[in-house]
């Protein structure tokens, strides 16, 4: 069942955000998640809603959007907020 699955995937949750937020916070130029899915290999959807955790939660911002790799939409490019001191 649908919460079987959710359950199995909850040990490895914390290490696939964690993931997640590194390829994001080591790319200057931010990242979609299709991007995070290339650099991580934690799977389309997995990398889509792990970005929307984070930047729900304010660890990432959009700094804007381009085009998908199919070229037929635009999609967020998330960024880590640099902080000011």
């Amino acid at each position: 069942t649908r919460d079987e699955g959710q359950q199995a995937i909850m040990p490895f949750l914390d290490n696939i955000l964690e993931r997640v937020y590194e390829a994001v916070n080591g790319a200057h130029l931010g990242m979609t998640a299709e991007e995070v899915d290339a650099a991580t290999g934690v799977g389309l959807n997995n990398a889509r809603s792990r970005c929307t955790e984070h930047f729900n939660a304010g660890r990432f911002v959009v700094l804007g959007k381009r085009p998908n790799k199919a070229g037929n939409r635009n999609i967020a490019v998330y960024s880590v907020p640099r902080r000011t001191t």
